[in-house]
């Protein structure tokens, strides 16, 4: 019997420059930040698939896969779809775009960092960035593929993301979650796939406080 277990975590992201303006192609700095989103994966013993999400409010969610790496929920409700439509398309992303197979599994998604603890407000520090990176480095990890390239991972997540939401955003958010650190980023409009992608040295005695 399959009894693996693996967590994957993602950082999220404050955009320190260029928030707007890298969307016209102007350089932006972007730093990963110490709020995580985990996901646990683990081998299903009976044979199935599910998801959930505690922090979400999403009870486990049966799912299946079909033919072709669609990924289909038979009990799911519309709005908790909704709300699953990064993991969705995290998974379709992988089973169609790479030559992997994901084994019967269930999928415990934490995003609780990126909320208020009392109102439950989302914060804005990139959430969906982070959990596309945790859910693909996992899924692939779990696949026995895992991510020799950080940038290949933070282009497959671009996809996922067309995938969910379509061609919006700069993908900063992404490149944060994918390589961590602080970052240059630059794009031509329209076209994160081929971003141009920096590491930053911050000067020694900065100091930030965000509030």
């Amino acid at each position: 019997m399959n009894t693996r277990k693996i967590t994957s975590s993602a950082p999220g992201k404050l955009i320190l420059l260029g928030e707007y303006a890298v969307l016209e192609g102007a350089p932006a700095v972007v730093a990963a930040i110490n709020r995580n989103a985990n996901v646990h994966i683990s081998a299903n013993k009976k044979g199935k698939y599910s998801v959930e999400s505690p922090g979400l409010g999403i009870s486990p969610q049966p799912f299946e896969l079909l033919e072709g790496g669609k990924i289909t929920f038979p009990e799911t409700d519309d709005a908790t779809r909704r709300l699953l439509v990064f993991f969705s398309a995290a998974i379709e992303s992988a089973l169609q775009e790479s030559p992997i197979e994901l084994p019967p599994s269930s999928f415990l998604l934490e995003t609780d960092q990126f909320y208020f603890e009392n109102t439950g407000q989302k914060l804005g520090l990139g959430s969906s960035a982070a959990l596309s990176i945790a859910l693909l480095n996992g899924i692939f990890e779990f696949a026995d593929h895992p991510f020799e390239d950080k940038y290949r991972l933070f282009q497959q997540a671009v996809r996922a993301h067309y995938r969910a939401q379509g061609k919006m955003g700069s993908g900063v958010d992404i490149a944060a979650s994918a390589i961590g650190g602080v970052l240059q980023y630059q794009i031509a409009p329209g076209d994160p796939l081929n971003a141009m992608i920096e590491p930053l040295d911050l000067p020694e005695n900065l100091f930030m406080l965000v509030v």
